[in-house]
Parts: C-alpha cells; structure tokens; sequence
C-alpha cells in the first residue's frame, strides 16, 4: 500500500464526510488508488441512514483497500478511534484526516513521498466555510470563508499539526505511545499529540496549500456534559505539560462553574 488514510466520523455529520470521500477521490484519484481508507463510525454506520450509507460505500470503491468498524460510543472519543484506526493501518505511512477536510489536487502525491520517520506534515492555512456548499461550488471555489492558520508553536487554544490533517509515519506514532485516551469529549488531545511527537523528536512540517474546512453546527455531539470535559481536558493539558491556565481558560471555567450553580 502507498499510504493509508483514517478518517474517523459521525453519522450527524454525514454529508461532511461525503464530500471529504469525493474530493478525496477527485483529487487524489492516483493516491487514492494504491492506498487503504479505515474509517471509523463513532455512532453505526449507517443503520438510519440508509440512502447515505449506499454513498458511503459507493465511494470508498476507489481505494485499494478499505477496512471499518462501528464502535457506538456515548460521546466522542477521538484518541480512542485514532488508536484503534492506526492499529488497522496496513501502511507505515498514514494520513488521518477529520471527516470535513479537503486537500487541493495534487497534495497528498507530494506529501506521502515526503512521510518518514521523523517528520509529521500538515498545512498552515485553512479557510473555514461560513455556510454549506455544493461539490460544484467548493470546486469552483464559490463559498465564503474565514481564514484560519494553524499555530507552528502549538499555541494552546490555536488549530495545531494535529487538528484536522496529518500525515506522520507508524513507528513514531508508537514511539511516542500513541494519543493519550484520558481525553474525552472535544478538545486539547490534539494539543497533547502535537507536544508528544514533537518531544519525541519529530520534526513538524508545515506546508503552503491550503485546506478547506467544511461548514458544520459549532456543536459536538453524544451525551454527556460536554463543556464539562472541554475543561477536565484543558485542566490534563495544562497539568501534564507543566504549563499555566490561559485567561480565557480561567474565564470558561468561571463560567460553566457559576451555570452549574
């Protein structure tokens, strides 16, 4: 295999993950090719959506090679899914990408050439949809957009080389010990990796294309007090990494607290 690529997801966003499948496979039809796709449904996939469900697997077809598992979680857990997805990987050369990412034509041919011990990859910029968009529209690149860049010092409260699209190599993953699964809910894990590859010696590579992130409701989901454990989360980082409660951190907290009472 070339490469092989995770993607982990939730049916509520389904229609992210469609098109994230179909540019994969329009712009990438010669990586896509000759590489694994594991995909990992934190929910099932797709029992109540049936119509979706027949896409889903209609455009895996293109890969060489695919593996999946529903895993029926209460709530997300991305360091668990990553772990398990990595574990299925048949390459040493992976991307994991989240389910509402797309890479402009030609970028993962240049990137997995590049994947070796030692070095993990992803892109500076992003530009954050403002509002759903057709295939054809993101094509001809009618949306509108924020512009989002990524923090090369992993600056806490900023996206990192490991929100959304990184493409590393096996053996540093474990080297490392893999992405820490104390992380529970949205939030920091990705932080967390960053700072456990680079403090194993890997070096993080920022690239110059750009990234499209599709617009979905600035939600979470499953069950569960999901602030709750934004902030358990936040208050692991800061405790495992010797590091100092930002203010506006401080200030979440504050808050939630006086919600509670």
């Amino acid at each position: 295999m070339l490469a092989s690529f995770v993607i982990g997801f939730h049916t509520a966003r389904m229609d992210n993950l469609l098109q994230t499948l179909h540019f994969l496979t329009e712009n990438h039809i010669e990586v896509v090719r000759e590489s694994q796709l594991v995909t990992i449904c934190q929910d099932s996939c797709m029992s109540s959506h049936p119509s979706l469900g027949e896409q889903f697997w209609s455009l895996t077809r293109p890969f060489k090679g695919t593996s999946h598992r529903n895993l029926n979680l209460p709530y997300m857990q991305l360091p668990y899914v990553t772990n398990l997805a990595v574990g299925m990987c048949v390459s040493d050369k992976i991307i994991v990408l989240e389910s509402d990412r797309i890479l402009p034509k030609g970028y993962f041919a240049e990137v997995v050439p590049a994947i070796e011990p030692g070095v993990q990859i992803t892109t500076k910029l992003i530009l954050k949809l403002k509002a759903p968009a057709t295939n054809d529209e993101i094509s001809q690149e009618k949306f509108e957009y924020f512009e989002d860049r990524r923090s090369q010092k992993n600056e806490i409260g900023c996206r990192n080389m490991w929100s959304g699209n990184t493409a590393f190599h096996k053996t540093d993953f474990y080297a490392c010990g893999e992405m820490d699964t104390a992380y529970k809910g949205y939030g920091w894990a990705d932080s967390d990796m960053t700072n456990r590859m680079e403090q194993h010696g890997v070096q993080s590579m920022f690239r110059d294309e750009v990234e499209l992130h599709l617009w979905h409701p600035p939600t979470s989901y499953g069950t569960g007090d999901q602030k709750q454990m934004f902030i358990d989360n936040g208050l692991r980082f800061c405790k495992v990494w010797n590091t100092t409660l930002p203010d506006w951190f401080r200030q979440e907290i504050a808050v939630h607290k006086r919600v509670l009472l």
